[in-house]
């Protein structure tokens, strides 16, 4: 009797007398008991690591991009300095609009200092500029 490859591993021939590994940014769809034959790439703004034994492929946080522009990431890394990743699941970090910025790597919010008036008080602020929204916060309390 043949045995069903274990999630992870697939064979794409007959008689194989061994299954193959995925590996990297793949995973299988085991159906109704049966092995795969193939792999599926993991969704964009998803990762697997070539160390990884699993069958599953990891989310990217915010501030963080598979640097991918589709499918089959191997990778989950910070947004470069200048760019931003307001939301997990990216695959590719939005660039800081002229006037704004992100000075570390990991960033969520592109930011450019701004002077909230409410009333007669006046506060220096960061004006935060995300993928969805623009919002403000205290320099105590940056974006």
């Amino acid at each position: 009797m043949c045995n069903v490859c274990p999630p992870g591993n697939y064979t794409d021939a007959p008689a194989q007398p061994i299954c193959k590994f995925c590996g990297a940014g793949k995973y299988t769809i085991n159906l109704n008991g049966k092995g795969a034959t193939s792999c599926s790439e993991c969704a964009k703004g998803t990762w697997k690591p070539a160390s990884a034994m699993d069958n599953k492929c990891r989310s990217c946080p915010a501030g963080y991009e598979t640097k991918v522009d589709g499918t089959g990431a191997s990778a989950c890394t910070p947004c470069n300095p200048g760019y931003f990743g307001r939301l997990p699941n990216t695959a590719l970090c939005a660039q800081c609009t002229p006037g704004t910025f992100a000075a570390s790597s990991g960033e969520q919010w592109a930011r450019w200092l701004g002077v909230l008036v409410e009333g007669t008080a006046l506060a220096v602020v960061y004006i935060c500029c995300c993928q969805l929204a623009v919002c403000w916060r205290l320099l105590s309390h940056p974006c």
